[in-house]
């Protein structure tokens, strides 16, 4: 994947390239065309069905990331209660989060 041919703001591709270093690559997998918004991507894990990252820069400082993490859904569960939400994260702690919920 080009991604710098993404039509994703420069935060975006900049922390995609900083994952892609971080993290074997055949361990997540982004749908360009999932999401329609240049401050938003959609990652999704390889290894475990249902979990995936959706990262965004809407309402964040410049430099900042919010992360919401999503597991499969258990049976029985409501939906919503497979996300976990983190805000105001800065580049290195996005890709923590990042390499540990996808890696």
């Amino acid at each position: 994947m080009n991604i710098w041919a993404l039509d994703k703001a420069t935060e975006i591709k900049a922390l995609l390239l900083l994952l892609k270093d971080r993290l074997i690559e055949e361990s997540w997998f982004l749908v360009s065309e999932e999401l329609d918004d240049r401050q938003s991507v959609r990652l999704h894990s390889t290894n475990v069905p249902g979990v995936a990252a959706y990262v965004s820069l809407h309402g964040q400082n410049p430099g900042h990331f919010g992360i919401h993490l999503e597991y499969p859904i258990l049976e029985g569960a409501n939906r919503y209660d497979n996300t976990q939400i983190a805000e105001g994260l800065n580049e290195e702690r996005a890709l923590e989060l990042l390499a540990m919920h996808l890696g």
